[in-house]
């Protein structure tokens, strides 16, 4: 496959990255003993950082379901995780003492639909979807109306197994969670020539278009239940492999515009979130993906890791989703930063969760 090929399907296969954390940080144990208490479930919406193996049910390029990835999950078995095992809600959910992963709604499992339905955790998301429903399309992935739709069918089914009464006491202590975005940028508006939301918006007119459906999104969530609404804002996303080899940026450099515009949208989201939370009974955290995540790259020894500029899959440029199938990977995925062209490693996800958690209030899970 020539070179230009496989960034054409490369450009298919971006995700955004979620809470993140730095090595040897503490969690908070006040926060995790409040979440331990009262968090009844762990409602999941987003892209590929939160897909823990939906895309494996539906027909799109989108999957990861293939070895190398999952060489480092349970059993060492792919199961539609872009990464090399758990993803940072694998590892919240055993912070909180209800899980050790989070399952897919569409995965039919006996084990899944156990965790599914009696600890009601489940992920909704949609690897290659963004906030903008011209990315999922792009992708031919969920869209945020797909996960709704699947979120109203998963509480409804609750309500048949607990009753009204039961199901809304799961819905008040439950927490949902939002990460998306870096598609709408990677895949359609800045890294896609051809993409039409470059005709209709600027670029700081596009930002607050996905900070609007953010609002949305949110909104509808609420309306439906939730009480307890997280979302995580963009990471540096400018220093990841794929983005530095499409901007010509060089390996031991990020690109300035990208990680511009993730800190604009960042800073929307918080706003629309402050504006959400006062004129609405919800608690409300932004989750900071970016400080942590570029303070890693900047900083690899201070956090445990030896390699920032590639990912461990293939020659780590490129290679994400089924251009990664079967490649030859790193000798120790640990030391890596990303797992590959765009996604982390489980080494550097599981430092996302840490600050995840540590990045909520206490009084969030009150």
């Amino acid at each position: 496959m020539a070179i230009s090929v496989k960034l054409a399907v490369v450009l298919l296969l971006i995700p955004t990255m979620v809470t993140t954390g730095v090595n040897g940080i503490s969690i908070n144990e006040a926060t995790l003993v409040r979440a331990q208490k009262k968090l009844s479930g762990l409602m999941i919406f987003g892209d590929s950082t939160m897909d823990s193996g939906n895309n494996d049910y539906i027909p799109t390029l989108f999957r990861s379901n293939f070895a190398p990835y999952g060489m480092n999950f349970f059993n060492h078995t792919p199961n539609g995780r872009f990464t090399d095992g758990r993803l940072p809600t694998d590892f919240l959910v055993e912070y909180f003492d209800i899980s050790n992963y989070v399952p897919a709604y569409l995965d039919p499992s006996p084990k899944a639909q156990y965790i599914m339905h009696e600890k009601h955790i489940v992920s909704f998301a949609s690897a290659g979807s963004g906030y903008d429903p011209f990315t999922s399309l792009l992708a031919l992935v969920s869209p945020f109306s797909t996960q709704m739709d699947q979120f109203k069918q998963y509480k409804q089914t609750m309500i048949q197994r607990l009753g009204d009464e039961n199901a809304q006491k799961v819905m008040d202590n439950a927490l949902c969670l939002i990460s998306t975005g870096t598609n709408d940028l990677v895949m359609n508006y800045m890294g896609n020539p051809f993409s039409i939301s470059r005709f209709q918006y600027t670029q700081e007119g596009y930002e607050s278009y996905m900070v609007s459906l953010m609002r949305q999104y949110v909104e509808e969530m609420h309306y439906q239940g939730c009480k307890r609404i997280a979302v995580s804002g963009l990471s540096a996303i400018g220093c990841l492999p794929y983005v530095k080899l499409i901007t010509l940026t060089g390996a031991n450099s990020c690109s300035d515009a990208y990680n511009k515009a993730a800190m604009s949208i960042n800073a929307k989201i918080q706003e629309e979130l402050k504006d959400f939370s006062i004129s609405r009974d919800v608690k409300t955290a932004y989750l900071d993906t970016y400080r942590p995540m570029w303070d890693a790259i900047q900083n690899p020894k201070k956090y445990g890791f030896k390699e920032t500029r590639k990912g461990c899959c293939g020659t780590g440029i490129f290679e994400l989703g089924p251009l990664c199938k079967d490649s030859p990977t790193c000798s120790n995925p640990k030391q890596y930063v990303f797992w590959d062209a765009v996604h982390p490693t489980q080494a550097m996800y599981k430092l996302f969760a840490e600050f995840g958690i540590r990045s909520i209030d206490d009084e969030f899970f009150d």
